[in-house]
C-alpha cells in the first residue's frame, strides 16, 4: 500500500529529528516505510523543508560494485546535500557522534544551466554541455539509519543516500571538463593527530562509467521523479577510492593533478 501524504509528512519529520539530534534510528517504523523510490525522494523532499536548510546540490552513493554489495542495493541512490552541510575547502567538520567517521574522495560538477525533467533520457553529451566546472571534493557521509546496511533503495533515498557533510574545492580550468575523466589519478595523503601519515590512490574509472556517466545516472533519476537539476547546483559523482577512517586530528588532502585540490581537517 502507497503511503499517504500524512504518512510521507510523518517520515519526514522523524528523519528531521534525527537528523537536527543526530541520535539515529535503527529505521523508520513499518508503518512510515517507503516502497518506491519516488517515496523515498518525497520523504526526503520534506526532510529539507523541515530542516530549514537550502537543497546545495546532489550526492550519487553506490557508484561502484563494492558499494552497492555494501548497502545490498542493485544501483545507485541519489541524494539531497543541504546548504547547512558545506564546509569550506581546507575547513574542519567536528566529528562528534556519527554513524558513519568516514572520508570520501569524489569528482563533482556545477551546473550551468537547469537540466528539467522529460521523457526522452539525457545524452551524456547533453548533460556535459550543461555543466559550468569540474571540482575535486570530500564528501562526509552519514546516516539517519543505524541498520543502513539492510533497509533498501527506497529507505536509503528518504534518508538522502546518507547524506551530510562536504567539501568542494575550487574549480578546475574549464578545459578539464572536456577530460576523459574516467582516466583521472587521485594521490591521497592521510595525516593522523601524532604526525603520521598514509598515501593511497584513487581513479575515476572506480565510479561504474565514470564521473560524467555517474552525473548522467542522477539526471535520469530525477527526471524519472519530475525532479529538476538546477543551475548552480552541486553533484558530487561517487567515491573514487577506499573510504577514509576519520578520528579528531585527522587531515584529509586529495591532489587530482591538473585539476586541482582538496582538503578538510577534523576536530
Amino acid at each position: 500500500m502507497d503511503l499517504s501524504p500524512a504518512q510521507i509528512q510523518q517520515a519526514a519529520a522523524v528523519l528531521a529529528e534525527a537528523r537536527r539530534t543526530r541520535t539515529p534510528l535503527e529505521r523508520l517504523p513499518g508503518s512510515l516505510t517507503p516502497l518506491s523510490r519516488g517515496e523515498g525522494h518525497a520523504i526526503a523532499t520534506r526532510v529539507a523543508t523541515l530542516a530549514g536548510s537550502p537543497v546545495h546540490g546532489w550526492k550519487i552513493a553506490a557508484t561502484s560494485a563494492a558499494g552497492q554489495a555494501h548497502l545490498d542495493v542493485d544501483a545507485p541512490i541519489a541524494g539531497r546535500m543541504l546548504a547547512d552541510g558545506i564546509i569550506p575547502d581546507g575547513g574542519t567538520l567536528q566529528l562528534g557522534p556519527r554513524v558513519m567517521p568516514l572520508a570520501e574522495v569524489e569528482c563533482a560538477f556545477t551546473l550551468a544551466r537547469d537540466l528539467v525533467p522529460r521523457d526522452d533520457p539525457y545524452s551524456q553529451p547533453e548533460v556535459r554541455a550543461a555543466l559550468a566546472s569540474v571540482h575535486p571534493a570530500i564528501e562526509l557521509p552519514d546516516t539517519r539509519l543505524s541498520r543502513f546496511t539492510d533497509v533498501g533503495i527506497a529507505e536509503l533515498t528518504a534518508d538522502s543516500a546518507c547524506a551530510a557533510e562536504f567539501v568542494l574545492g575550487p574549480a578546475a580550468p574549464p578545459a578539464r571538463l572536456d577530460d576523459d575523466l574516467t582516466e583521472l589519478e587521485v594521490t591521497i595523503t592521510v595525516t593522523l593527530a601524532d604526525g603520521t601519515s598514509a598515501h593511497s590512490t584513487g581513479r575515476g574509472g572506480n565510479v561504474l562509467d565514470g564521473p560524467l556517466g555517474s552525473l548522467t545516472w542522477l539526471v535520469g533519476e530525477l527526471s524519472t521523479h519530475g525532479i529538476t537539476l538546477h543551475a548552480g547546483q552541486v553533484v558530487t559523482t561517487g567515491v573514487l577510492s577506499a573510504p577514509i577512517p576519520l578520528v579528531p586530528g585527522t587531515r584529509v588532502h586529495a591532489d587530482f593533478g591538473s585539476l586541482g585540490t582538496v582538503s578538510l581537517n577534523t576536530a
